[in-house]
Formats: structure tokens, C-alpha cells, sequence
């Protein structure tokens, strides 16, 4: 498909962290300050008799990432979650890019299943910004507008 995008754009918007809502657990969460994850899926090489790879296995997916947010914000959060938090998979983090004034659709991104694997907190006297929590999980499933990026995962017909 090709990109339909006209450049340059002249008193236009791309999209930037002010494009930018998220929810955790079905709440907008206003206090989010940073958001990175990544999506990685390691295939294994096959090989027949000789030395050159011919084909590739489905591999293996690993979807993980980080999020800061900010220290009342975080505690509300966890009050909603209530007690044993870190042991359970909290349910899924949706991202949404919309920038109405340059006409772009809406992208939406959904981290299915995340669950919090750490959690992190530093505050130093010199510093003036915001005391946060950054929260390193990781998760099930990348959604892409409701498109999976990981192969399909394989179900028993028994």
C-alpha cells in the first residue's frame, strides 16, 4: 500500500506524545510519563545435509517492556489491582495515536496479558521532576489495529 501522506506538511501534525492515550486495565491513565516495549521472535535455522540454512523454525516470541508513571498514579493503579498484584497477569495496556488536526486515522495499539515483573523508584534531593515508578512487565500478545504480529498459536482439535 502506499503512503498517502502529503509532504511536506505545512501547518500539520505528525504524531508525538501529546497524540497519546493509555489505559492499563481498562482505566485511562493520565500519569503515564514513558512507554517502551518490544516485540522479538527468534526462529531457529534449519539445515538439511548441507552446510546452508534452508528454512526456519516459527521460533520463539518474546514480547516485554517498561513504563513510568507517576508515583500517585501508580498507586492508584495498584489500589484498583488490590492486594498479590506482581502474581497475576493484569489484563492489557492499549496505546492510541490520534491526531484529528493532520487527518490521520487512529492507530491502536493493544500489549495483551501484561503482567509486572519489576518495579523500579529513585528520587534524589537536586532533582525538581516528579517522583515516578517505572514498571518493567511483560506480555502475551502485540495487536496492531487488532492484527496480531506473532504466528497464530497452535490449538488441540482432541
Amino acid at each position: 500500500m502506499a503512503d498517502t501522506t502529503p509532504y511536506p506538511l505545512f501547518n500539520g501534525n505528525v504524531f508525538s506524545w501529546a497524540s497519546s492515550e493509555f489505559d492499563v486495565l481498562g482505566v485511562p491513565r493520565l500519569g503515564i510519563i514513558s512507554v517502551n516495549w518490544n516485540v522479538n521472535i527468534d526462529p531457529a535455522d534449519v539445515r538439511g545435509a548441507g552446510s546452508n540454512v534452508i528454512a526456519f523454525t516459527q521460533g520463539n516470541t518474546t514480547c516485554d517492556g517498561d513504563f513510568e508513571m507517576l508515583l500517585r498514579q501508580f498507586d492508584q493503579m495498584i489500589a484498583d489491582v488490590g492486594p498479590n498484584w506482581m502474581a497475576n497477569t493484569l489484563g492489557d495496556m492499549t496505546c492510541k495515536y490520534s491526531e484529528d488536526a493532520a487527518g490521520f486515522d487512529p492507530i491502536i495499539e493493544t500489549l495483551r496479558g501484561i503482567r509486572i515483573t519489576q518495579v523500579g523508584a529513585s528520587a534524589q534531593a537536586s532533582s525538581g521532576d516528579a517522583l515516578v515508578r517505572k514498571c518493567t512487565f511483560k506480555y502475551l500478545q502485540h495487536l496492531v489495529n487488532g492484527v496480531p504480529w506473532q504466528p497464530a498459536q497452535p490449538t488441540s482439535t482432541q
